[in-house]
């Protein structure tokens, strides 16, 4: 199957599926949103598996801190989802706490997705990663449960506050400079990885969009998000698990390739320049020996000229004498 015929069949795909869940929300809304929640969490919590996994080997601080991330992100929605309206969970039917674990999950997201840009190429302590992690969102629970700090997102009968609505805007913001960073490390990636992750951000920041003007739990707003909060979550579903998977070299390991094409490109330099300096020296021994053929030849006729000279000189029968300049005898 072509390239073009694999892009049509996922389209036809996706269409047939988010149709499948708009005509089940006219069911059961609720339903669907369970659905879309846990396939984002299950994408979540597999997109850590597999950097995990890897870690020791994984040579790209951005996908494993993501990798992270994203299993705290899945925690927060798997939570946001059993403490959705009519759910029972939790008890009541309060929309606000759905709402709140909302806005906390997208705010970890996008803070998480800006930062990681900044950790190419560093080496990251997995343990103080963890516990930092685990301390932000131990502390957003808390002040949303236990210690009701966290600012209202939901009051019943006015619908969103201003806090939530410009919650949904800077966590937009977060998101387009996280795309920016993205974008100026982008050798480091691989282009179909990079093309994933930044769809999966741009469909996220929509998503954030369309929740912005929300009008209830179980309205077509909330619908329109969830839909676009799956396919951000496709998204990095395929830049991670599907093409890591198929690609490993392309995605986890794309330094580590990076640094042995690097390593092999060096040792073909030195070889053609030990070959540059092997011709230079084999030229220059060439001439060396010229040089000593045209001084053995030298010496020779040097030679020569003395034993004639003083073959004449012991043979001759006149007198004969060299004076230097200053008169003095030098040979008679």
């Amino acid at each position: 199957m072509g390239s073009r015929q694999r892009t049509y069949a996922m389209g036809v795909t996706w269409a047939l599926v988010l149709g499948g869940l708009y005509l089940t929300s006219l069911y059961s809304y609720l339903l669907v949103h369970t659905l879309a929640e846990t396939f984002s969490v299950a994408v979540a919590l597999a997109i850590f598996m597999l950097v995990w996994n890897v870690r020791r080997s994984l040579d790209n601080a951005y996908l494993l801190f993501v990798g992270v991330a994203y299993a705290f992100v899945g925690c927060l929605d798997l939570i946001h989802t059993l403490a959705y309206k009519g759910m029972g969970v939790f008890g009541g039917s309060d929309e606000n706490i759905p709402a709140q674990l909302w806005i906390a999950a997208r705010y970890l997201e996008s803070l998480s997705l800006l930062v990681a840009p900044f950790l190419l190429g560093k080496q990251l302590n997995m343990k103080v990663v963890l516990a930092s992690y685990m301390a932000a969102v131990s502390l957003l629970l808390v002040t949303i449960f236990y210690w009701p700090v966290f600012p209202a997102c939901v009051v019943a009968g006015e619908g969103l506050t201003v806090f939530k609505k410009l919650s949904d805007y800077l966590v937009g913001v977060i998101l387009l400079a996280s795309i920016a960073l993205l974008l100026r490390k982008k050798h480091l990636f691989d282009p179909t990885v990079l093309l994933w992750l930044v769809s999966s951000i741009t469909l996220t920041i929509l998503s954030e969009m369309v929740f912005s003007v929300y009008l209830g739990a179980y309205g077509f707003a909330s619908l329109l998000g969830h839909f676009l909060k799956v396919l951000a979550f496709y998204c990095i579903y395929k830049a991670v698990i599907e093409l890591g998977m198929a690609k490993p070299f392309a995605v986890l390991f794309r330094n580590l390739k990076e640094s042995e094409e690097s390593l092999r490109k060096a040792h073909d330099e030195l070889e053609l320049r030990v070959e540059q300096r092997t011709a230079d020296l084999v030229k220059a021994n060439v001439l060396l020996a010229q040089e000593v053929e045209e001084r053995k030849r030298a010496e020779e006729a040097l030679r020569e000229s003395e034993t004639k000279y003083r073959i004449v000189a012991d043979n001759t029968y006149d007198w004969e004498w060299w004076r230097d300049p200053k008169g003095k005898f030098v040979y008679v």
